[in-house]
């Protein structure tokens, strides 16, 4: 009996020797390649809640300012309102501040918020002029759905989350942690708010990443390996339904997280010749939602009629919470909410794997979905 247990004692510690050695060689392999990032985009929510330096208020000039450059346009046809760029909005006192807005998103701690558009000033689509003008002076927009549009409207349109092609903004359902595929900056714009909830919800990915590389390395390894990712219906020419790719990226030593849980899920339910899901990386993705949720690392903000925020889609990752609208348009109707996908042209080095998702590199003319026989345009519907 006594030999037995000496056998077994022996045993246990052999594998538990070898299970330590294995996780040594992981935590050695991911250290070597990651190191924590030391920017100011690796930041905790407690940095910002009380701290409202990244909120920009516009002055009564520079929206003063803003309206004349928008009723310039006031002839130019909806369809032709793509054509105008940065030159056609001549913005003296705003445009410097857009420029360092833009610098702090791409450069800094990723994300603010622009206050003081009054859009009882505006009709919706002034008000898309004014958005496409202020965006402009920010960097290049790039098609952001399959219909084309380079201002989309993220608005309910009673779609199924479940169905293989519907992408989640244009539901009520929550989104969770997530980075959109297309974009350096994603901007939003409020039109209207909801009845209840639509909450926005950022948090540092950076940061996220920094705890995972502290706690669990073993995570890190394996989100920097491909995850199968599927398109929903919007595939480029040449391309399959699904690529791969991982969630977190190390290039030219800048860290990078690319992460779309609902379009990883979508791929393992609509391509079943795909490799399922690990239990590692199911854990994985888990812990990297749970992580940025905390309030710790979250930042939440109700969006105005007339706020417009901006995040960097390489370091930000960013949720929004489940909504009620209105029933009658004159309550307030539909929440609704315009977007866009910027590509400054002081972006990021990225890896090249991008360029699945993306027809170039280039900074300032990359990003966007680009599907066969669509013209990138500016519609004031949101399915035109």
């Amino acid at each position: 009996m006594l030999a037995t247990s000496v056998r077994v004692l022996v045993r246990r510690r052999d594998s538990t020797a070898k299970f330590c050695a294995y996780a040594d060689m992981v935590n050695t392999k991911v250290t070597s390649q990651f190191q924590p990032v030391v920017t100011p985009s690796a930041w905790h929510s407690n940095r910002y809640k009380n701290n409202k330096e990244w909120l920009v208020k516009l002055s009564s000039e520079q929206s003063r300012e803003l309206l004349a450059a928008v009723n310039q346009h006031k002839n130019v046809p909806e369809d032709a309102i793509h054509a105008l760029s940065a030159n056609d909005f001549p913005l003296p006192t705003l445009g410097p501040v857009l420029q360092r807005l833009r610098d702090e998103v791409v450069d800094g701690k990723g994300f603010a918020i622009v206050q003081g558009l009054s859009t009882a000033d505006y009709s919706l689509r002034d008000l898309v002029v004014a958005y496409w003008a202020v965006a402009q002076h920010i960097g290049n927009v790039q098609v952001t759905n399959k219909y084309g549009h380079l201002i989309g409207h993220v608005k309910n349109h009673g779609r199924d989350p479940k169905h293989p092609q519907t992408r989640l903004y244009s539901t009520n359902a929550a989104q969770p942690f997530h980075c959109d595929r297309g974009a350096d900056i994603i901007g939003l714009c409020c039109v209207h708010q909801a009845k209840s909830g639509g909450l926005s919800s950022w948090a540092s990915s950076a940061a996220v990443y920094n705890e995972l590389l502290k706690q669990r390395p073993d995570v890190i390894q394996t989100l920097s390996e491909p995850f199968f990712t599927d398109r929903k219906g919007e595939i480029p020419e040449g391309k399959k339904g699904y690529y791969a790719m991982p969630i977190v990226h190390c290039h030219n030593g800048i860290v990078t997280v690319n992460y779309g849980g609902e379009f990883i899920q979508s791929a393992q339910r609509n391509f079943p010749q795909l490799p399922r899901l690990t239990q590692e990386q199911v854990e994985a993705m888990s812990l990297l939602e749970q992580t940025a949720a905390r309030d710790d690392f979250r930042m939440d903000y109700d969006l105005q009629p007339g706020d417009m925020q901006f995040i960097n889609n390489h370091t930000i990752l960013h949720a929004r919470s489940a909504f009620e609208d209105w029933q009658d348009e004159k309550d307030g109707g539909k929440r609704h909410l315009l977007r866009t996908w910027i590509s400054p042209s002081n972006g990021r080095p990225l890896p090249e794997v991008f360029g699945e998702q993306w027809a170039s590199m280039e900074p300032g003319n990359r990003g966007g979905i680009r599907v066969p026989g669509v013209t990138p345009h500016i519609s004031l519907a949101a399915d035109k």
